[in-house]
């Protein structure tokens, strides 16, 4: 990636980081294509993986293995084909004893059983009137198969950045909204029996509901 990249921090543009699929497509209609190779038996026909569905696998391989505490760079490399949208994170600075026993990591997000998102949700709104909340810069990322959250202090691409989150697009379970407050997003995944909600104010929300169930539709 070519840009280069500057201190100031973006709250607006979503941006693609290309996975060269116009390339791929390309590579894919070439008749005297060595990669490709079909193998015939008696049961029918098999087709042998071409170089890049083997490059593509490997990718999706190690993209799952990323975790959380990981530093990464924001490229094609690291993140193929992603989508990044800027957010800001709620992280609330907690007064009360009884509601800081609720928050669970470093990140500030709270945990409750897979049967009481209601309870949950009351949880945060009940710290966000009852204590101070700090936003903090993030990129949500979307890929073909993943969603991760990133912080590279506002930079783009071209960035280091540390992973805060790495979930396969299966654990995002429940999306919640404000009608009062249309850029606020809860998102609820599923870490092992529970679920974790996580708030974020998402400039580009309706973008980023439609890269998120497009995505998920493989998955159905």
């Amino acid at each position: 990636v070519g840009k280069k990249h500057s201190n100031v921090i973006d709250t607006q543009t979503a941006f693609v980081i290309d996975d060269d699929d116009e390339d791929e497509e390309d590579d894919l209609d070439r008749s005297n294509d060595n990669t490709k190779a079909i193998i015939k038996d008696t049961h029918g026909v098999s087709i042998q993986r071409t170089d890049t569905e083997r490059q593509q696998a490997l990718v999706l391989h190690r993209l799952a293995g990323i975790r959380k505490g990981d530093n990464i760079t924001i490229t094609k490399d690291y993140l193929p084909g992603a989508v990044l949208f800027p957010c800001f994170k709620l992280k609330p600075v907690v007064k009360s004893k009884d509601l800081a026993d609720k928050i669970l990591d470093s990140d500030n997000t709270s945990a409750v059983s897979n049967t009481d998102t209601n309870n949950n949700s009351e949880t945060v709104e009940k710290l966000n009137e009852e204590n101070s909340v700090v936003p903090v810069h993030r990129y949500l990322v979307v890929t073909k198969e993943r969603f991760m959250v990133i912080d590279s202090n506002g930079k783009g691409v071209g960035s280091e950045a540390i992973v805060k989150s790495n979930h396969h697009l299966t654990e995002l379970v429940k999306m919640t909204f404000r009608k009062k407050d249309p850029e606020l997003v809860s998102l609820f995944l599923q870490n092992g029996e529970e679920l974790k909600s996580h708030q974020y104010r998402v400039p580009k929300k309706q973008d980023f509901l439609n890269i998120l169930q497009k995505n998920l539709q493989k998955f159905k």
